[in-house]
């Protein structure tokens, strides 16, 4: 079990699994691109996508589009992968977590107080 990255491998159901295995996953054009194409086009109504392999992929690119050198970035305790790709991409991380999360499963919650304090240091 990959407990690390988020490939999704634990969650899949069999028929997941096995529809996995049947794709057409070679270069745009491919059927099983044409299905996605097709898909998400209905859902977002745009034609416009990048499709990656998985979400340490799209950090990636979502950093180098939208984190510039010197921006300080506000987090609730994210992957590594995640702060490394802002950092790489010259900005600060900063961790406003609440200190319970330190001990609880859900890190989610963020400490406004930090974070208001942060605006008003960087405003």
């Amino acid at each position: 079990m990959d407990m690390l990255t988020d490939s999704g491998v634990n969650a899949m159901s069999d028929q997941q699994q096995a529809a996995m295995l049947v794709a057409d996953n070679s270069y745009a054009g491919s059927s099983t691109f044409t299905r996605l194409e097709e898909k998400l086009t209905d859902i977002f109504g745009t034609q416009c996508f990048l499709p990656t392999h998985q979400g340490r992929a799209c950090e990636n690119i979502i950093a180098q589009v939208y984190v510039s050198p010197g921006s300080i970035v506000p987090m609730n305790y994210h992957f590594t992968t995640t702060k490394a790709y802002i950092s790489l991409n010259g900005a600060t991380v900063e961790e406003i977590f609440i200190d319970e999360a330190l001990n609880n499963l859900f890190k989610g919650n963020i400490d406004i107080v930090k974070l208001e304090q942060l605006i008003a240091d960087k405003g």
